[in-house]
């Protein structure tokens, strides 16, 4: 199955080993991120904490599996932009994008093609693959110091940036603050 990838977020792990989020208790205090990102070579470092995960039942839009719970999540690096066509393009030997630009975000790839990306990407540098692929099934080494996408956990958290809004600019976007159902008020 082929999942379109508008932006491809990558991440590096801070410490040898990358621990999954973890449910806690209700006692830890929710959407705290601790300190502004520190910036590492285009990552944003991010300090983990402890934040709400999902959506309120309120929420306008919410889908049935956007249960709210509390969660874990450990520090961890993220690119400060989305992958470019010319990245992508230059290790991968093509650009499969459907809007082509260099400086644009590589788009039209599947979630197995951002895979192979993280891995060339990751041997490039000189750094253990994050994934093993082996026919059709695919396995995180979580102990590799390579590139690899962000889990959903730690998406939203940085997403979130210690707020508690579906948005960045609130409760409500609009046309004029973002590319939304295919409406901008930007030209």
């Amino acid at each position: 199955m082929d999942i379109t990838v508008l932006i491809m977020g990558l991440i590096l792990p801070i410490s040898t080993s990358c621990n999954s989020p973890e449910k806690i208790s209700d006692e830890l205090q929710p959407d705290v991120m601790p300190n502004p990102p520190e910036v590492v070579k285009e990552m944003a470092v991010i300090t983990g904490g402890t934040f709400t995960i999902g959506s309120p039942l309120s929420e306008a839009w919410r889908m049935a599996d956007e249960v709210q719970h509390t969660i874990i999540v450990s520090d961890f690096q993220i690119g400060l932009y989305e992958v470019s066509q010319s990245q992508y393009g230059s290790l991968m030997g093509s650009n499969p994008s459907s809007v082509q630009g260099d400086d644009l975000p590589v788009e039209s790839v599947s979630w197995l093609d951002a895979i192979h990306y993280c891995n060339a990407l990751s041997e490039h540098e000189g750094l253990t693959s994050a994934y093993h692929i082996d026919g059709n099934t695919i396995t995180w080494n979580r102990e590799a110091d390579g590139y690899r996408l962000p889990t959903e956990a730690e998406w939203e958290y940085a997403c979130r940036a210690g707020s508690s809004t579906p948005f960045n600019t609130g409760r409500n976007i609009s046309a004029s603050q973002a590319n939304c159902d295919g409406f901008s008020g930007v030209q």
